[in-house]
């Protein structure tokens, strides 16, 4: 069996795989036949439909922004898969794969959680919260990588709610879209309401804080912008 070790895979998480490295991988892929890997280390759906089990209301489902598959990469079990078909379950927190097979059928695989590293679908990043040094965080699943820094880390976590709805005199679940946003700083996962959580963790900055949030939302945008100018100050101090 091939294997392919991490020290070729050299992607920031903002940056996207050469065609030369993709094409590398794909041969890897080809010659390996993804039944031979550790992604079928997971568990199967023997066909009864036992992955989309519910029945969901109107548009509702419980993925990350599409029903279909995207497709992706990951780290798994400290290997690198690149060409994967990947939908990232919000509510369960957990991941779905379509491999094919040596026949070349595809089955769906639900991968063991605690061997996803990171994965890479909609060109972002998510990584696992297990992987992380911590001071006691309690949240699990993955989180979506906003910004990194050589001070802290910006996440957010999208996740789904299940709500239970009668609908033609049958019983469907409505799934409900939310995010929460977290700093990463000194090994402790912070969440990050608005902007009076910034003055609380960097008090020494709130000159700067002030002058970039003062009057303007509490957004994806504004959230990086300050958080980028905090860590050039730090850089320099």
């Amino acid at each position: 069996m091939f294997t392919v070790p991490l020290h070729l895979y050299s992607q920031s998480s903002s940056s996207k795989l050469t065609k030369h490295n993709e094409a590398i991988y794909r041969w890897f892929d080809q010659q390996i036949g993804l039944e031979n890997t550790v992604l079928y280390n997971g568990y199967l759906d023997d066909g009864d439909g036992y992955f989309e089990k519910e029945n969901a209301y109107k548009d509702s489902h419980r993925y990350y922004n599409q029903f279909d598959f995207y497709e992706g990469s990951l780290i798994y079990d400290n290997q690198f898969f690149n060409n994967i078909n990947i939908k990232y379950d919000l509510f369960e927190e957990s991941l779905l794969l379509t491999l094919k097979n040596s026949n070349n059928n595809l089955r769906t695989i639900k991968p063991l959680n605690n061997k996803v590293k990171s994965f890479f679908i909609d060109e972002k990043q998510f990584i696992n919260l297990n992987y992380l040094q911590n001071e006691g965080i309690q949240k699990k699943g993955y989180v979506e990588v906003l910004l990194e820094t050589e001070n802290f880390n910006f996440y957010r976590k999208h996740f789904k709610q299940k709500n239970e709805i009668w609908s033609s005199g049958k019983l469907e679940y409505k799934f409900t879209y939310k995010t929460l946003d977290f700093l990463y700083y000194k090994n402790a996962l912070i969440k990050l309401k608005n902007k009076r959580q910034l003055l609380k963790i960097f008090p020494e900055y709130k000159s700067t804080i002030r002058e970039y949030l003062n009057g303007k939302r509490n957004n994806e945008e504004n959230n990086i912008a300050v958080l980028k100018r905090l860590s050039l100050l730090m850089v320099k101090h």
